[in-house]
């Protein structure tokens, strides 16, 4: 046997054939890794956390960057930019980048803006209608004249000029 391959003997078995490996097996086994995983998103969430400590790590412990009052996420921030920019060095790191870690960061604003927004209350009293009423009736109102003005005008226009003049779809004025 050289180099993997058996001699042509009928007496050779193929079980060293099998040891050896195929370039079918090997051209699946890059398939699958070139195929984007299932857990980008979670993969994308734990790499931006991992920026997010060091960026904290980087700001406790470097004097300037605490005194600059720059925040931990800006730093992270700084952190993936580097971090991205070396991974481009490696071609095949850098397909192995993209596909697992930075593929699911499209998925990500969808799911953290709803954790801002349900954050954003946290420790806020809730006012009681009729207070809420007090401070934006007038608001409400004056958004409520506007939206069914504009309508009115629509309508009064699309009925004397476009509908007579145009032939125009009464329709239009919706």
């Amino acid at each position: 046997m050289l180099l993997g391959v058996a001699a042509a003997s009928p007496s050779a078995s193929a079980a060293p054939m099998a040891a050896a490996p195929s370039s079918s097996s090997s051209s699946s086994i890059a398939a699958a890794v070139l195929e984007r995983s299932d857990l980008a998103a979670a993969s994308s969430f734990c790499l931006l956390a991992l920026f997010l400590m060091l960026g904290k790590a980087a700001r406790l412990f470097i004097l300037p960057l605490q005194l600059l009052y720059l925040p931990s996420s800006v730093i992270g921030g700084v952190f993936g930019l580097v971090f991205v920019q070396c991974a481009q060095l490696n071609d095949t790191f850098n397909a192995y980048v993209h596909r697992e870690w930075l593929a699911g960061w499209s998925d990500l604003p969808g799911l953290l803006i709803t954790a801002v927004f349900a954050a954003l209350f946290l420790g806020t009293t809730i006012p009681s209608p009729r207070r809420v009423w007090r401070r934006s009736s007038e608001q409400l109102l004056y958004g409520f004249t506007l939206a069914f003005s504009q309508w009115t005008v629509a309508a009064l226009v699309t009925a004397a000029v476009l509908v007579p003049a145009f032939n125009a779809d009464p329709l239009i004025a919706a």
